[in-house]
């Protein structure tokens, strides 16, 4: 081996060192019974699982229902805020009847909001794809509000 070969091999290895010490750690914490297994399982216990989950189609189809409900919410905020950014940027009346609500909005964590969009629309996918559409719906607006605007500093607000 070369000396090359020798700093590439020790570069990987100070890079990814910490997944496998990380694995270690956690099967010796489980075995041990220092962490119950029912609370943690063991990481052969999870890969277990997932080959299972993955070889049934388990694991696949409750992935692709959850990616098609994130891809609904985001589809509607990008619809919604997209014109909706374009007429705040346009419009003085526009802008200065929503601005305001947006940017003081803006930082306020919308998972405060997830009860309330439970008790309207029921636990199903509705309210998962409302929640989704609140979430998305912020970023939108306000990155291409300052989009159209022509003004890339974020310094004003």
């Amino acid at each position: 081996m070369t000396a090359q070969t020798v700093a590439q091999a020790w570069s990987l290895i100070g890079r990814w060192y910490s997944i496998p010490l990380l694995l270690l750690v956690w099967q010796v914490a489980v075995a041990s019974g220092l962490v119950e297994s029912r609370l943690l399982p063991s990481p052969g216990s999870v890969w277990t699982a997932l080959a299972t989950e993955v070889g049934n189609g388990t694991l696949i189809y409750h992935a692709g229902v959850t990616v098609s409900r994130a891809l609904a919410g985001f589809l509607l905020a990008a619809l919604v805020g997209i014109p909706f950014a374009g007429a705040m940027a346009r419009s003085a009346l526009v802008r200065n009847l929503f601005e305001p609500i947006f940017f003081i909005g803006y930082p306020i964590p919308k998972i405060a909001l997830f009860p309330v969009f439970t008790y309207i629309f029921g636990i199903g996918t509705p309210s998962k794809v409302a929640f989704t559409f609140l979430e998305c719906l912020y970023p939108i607006v306000v990155t291409c509000y300052f989009g159209f605007r022509g003004n890339a500093s974020i310094r004003s607000w």
